[in-house]
């Protein structure tokens, strides 16, 4: 259902897994199917359970525009509190050929961008201690070589962040969005 309703808005999602969680230093997330989905004619609303937290998404569009909004929550519905050390969407990508689109930042240089050819590897843009354009605008579109299709992703960050394309050994393309490599929140039961 999540992944009808990314495709959708142009995104060639590839099955996987909608979250990339880590607590205490390990990976946490597993979750496939959501526990809970709600579709309307213009959002999807999921719910997992995961390693004693509740996973929020909600997915909608705006009709007259095209444009996908992708928010999200977390809350500790364990016993035991918990230390959030990674968070970011994860999108797993069809295998093709991409390119990006990627903005520099900093003061009296905004806006200077350009294409990127995407072979292997990986490729992140990321801000530095908390100044959230000083490297890098939150900002990056993905272009599938094989049909000219673009889909553009907009972070409205309030710490750190990281934005990032992976090409793995396993044949996967993933696309992350999320918090920076800092990240160390504890959430305690009930906390979210």
């Amino acid at each position: 259902m999540w992944q009808d309703a990314l495709k959708r808005c142009g995104l060639p999602v590839d099955g996987g897994e909608l979250f990339e969680i880590w607590l205490n230093g390990s990976e946490a997330n597993g979750a496939g199917e959501p526990e809970t989905a709600t579709e309307t004619a213009d959002s999807v609303e999921l719910t997992w359970i995961e390693a004693g937290l509740e996973l929020r998404a909600r997915i909608s569009t705006d009709a007259e525009t095209g444009v996908v909004r992708l928010s999200g929550g977390m809350k500790n519905v364990g016993g035991a509190p918990v230390t959030l050390t990674r968070a970011n969407w994860r999108f797993t990508l069809a295998e093709r050929q991409y390119s990006l689109y990627t903005q520099a930042g900093g003061w009296s240089r905004e806006n200077r961008g350009g294409w990127h050819s995407f072979d292997a590897g990986e490729m992140a843009i990321s801000s530095e201690w908390g100044r959230t354009t000083l490297s890098a605008a939150p900002f990056m579109a993905l272009r599938d070589e094989s049909c000219g299709r673009m889909t553009a992703m907009h972070l409205i960050p309030c710490s750190d962040w990281r934005m990032s394309l992976q090409n793995r050994c396993d044949n996967k393309v993933y696309l992350r969005i999320g918090a920076g490599e800092r990240l160390c929140v504890e959430l305690k039961p009930g906390a979210g």
